[in-house]
């Protein structure tokens, strides 16, 4: 057994939608008041030099109970999903403590994205007939549900993103049948120019999507003109979500398909554990990746091996594949990322730079 995912397009009517704004909004104001409590005891206790307050479940769940009782509005809704919503401060603490992640943030009122995550207890909700139940909130139809959730439902999250709203389903499933086995291995180069480059000479081209993109940014300058807050401001920012959500949309079935097609030709598939947080800080690279969202490709590709019983294996991630000369070892320090083509000073190959990577990623290991 494994959890699946689906994501379904929702419209609520205007009580449901109201009701979704309010679980978003109670969840976001117990998060940033925990946050904020969290900080406030452990300032205080930096300055009188004493010892920071422990933070694990039981710190937590005292501040969520004073928080009930001197903001009875919390009580309103499920007091079991606005219990959760303090685990995810938890998981960001544990991560910036323990993993060197960043410290954990506030949530914004009006930031793109945001989700509440409700817990299924006592299978209180149910899908039936592409219609989700749930008791506070009724029936609400499902668009482009595929009878697929057979399992138990473990949760779902209603999620608000670029002004559209979602219900993400998680459920118990059994594993799908596997690919039937190729025999191939494979090594793989993600890249800007071309998307991904294959040790067997194949390529998947990266999408142009120059007309979207060029929506978006005049949209974009439109809004900064607009006053904040206003009404044509506001119909200009549901405008520009709607370019968004289209190149996200097409972005996302692209890379469901390529990857679906490399996972079902191969068993092993090998790519590199890319640094992308730090391929981004340079300036001259930084709008090609965002815009090819390479982490997104990979993450597919991972996930698809492991459903379809294939092999992945993460090459690791400061080895020089475009380096080495695949032919005879040799290793040009001196190769820039400019240069796409270069010749090997000790076998005389000339060698395509993306290529020549994937053949040593085949390779590494070996």
């Amino acid at each position: 057994m494994v959890y699946r995912t689906c994501r379904h397009r929702v419209y609520p009517n205007q009580k449901q939608e109201q009701l979704f704004k309010e679980y978003l909004g109670h969840s976001r104001f117990i998060h940033n008041n925990i946050i904020g409590e969290i900080e406030y005891n452990r300032r205080i206790a930096n300055l009188f030099n004493a010892p920071a307050p422990y933070i694990n479940t039981n710190y937590a769940e005292s501040i969520f109970n004073y928080l009930r009782e001197w903001y009875p509005f919390i009580n309103d809704l499920d007091i079991n999903t606005m219990q959760a919503s303090y685990k995810p401060v938890l998981q960001a603490y544990d991560n910036f403590f323990k993993r060197g992640f960043g410290h954990p943030k506030f949530k914004k009122k009006y930031q793109s994205s945001q989700s509440v995550k409700i817990n299924n207890i006592s299978n209180r909700i149910r899908v039936k007939n592409g219609k989700l139940y749930w008791k506070p909130l009724g029936w609400i139809n499902l668009k482009g549900y595929r009878p697929e959730i057979t399992g138990k439902i473990k949760h779902i999250r209603i999620q608000l993103k670029n002004s559209q709203w979602f219900i993400i389903i998680v459920y118990d499933s059994v594993l799908p049948d596997p690919f039937p086995k190729t025999g191939k291995e494979v090594g793989i180069d993600l890249g800007v120019k071309t998307l991904a480059t294959l040790s067997d000479r194949k390529a998947k081209a990266t999408l142009k999507l120059n007309e979207i993109e060029a929506k978006i940014k005049k949209t974009q300058k439109e809004l900064h003109r607009k006053k904040h807050g206003s009404r044509h401001y506001q119909e200009t920012l549901k405008t520009l979500h709607k370019h968004i959500n289209k190149r996200n949309n097409i972005k996302r079935e692209y890379y469901h398909k390529i990857s679906k097609e490399i996972v079902k030709e191969y068993d092993v598939i090998k790519m590199e554990n890319l640094n992308l947080k730090e391929m981004i800080l340079d300036h001259d690279y930084s709008k090609g990746l965002h815009n090819v969202s390479l982490g997104m490709l990979k993450n597919m590709i991972k996930y698809k091996c492991e459903l379809y019983g294939k092999k992945f294996i993460e090459v690791p991630r400061y080895y020089a594949s475009s380096q080495y000369c695949h032919i005879c070892g040799y290793k040009n320090t001196n190769l820039t990322i400019e240069e796409r083509e270069w010749q090997c000073s000790q076998c005389g190959a000339i060698l395509d730079r993306d290529f020549n990577a994937t053949i040593n990623i085949l390779n590494y290991g070996k």
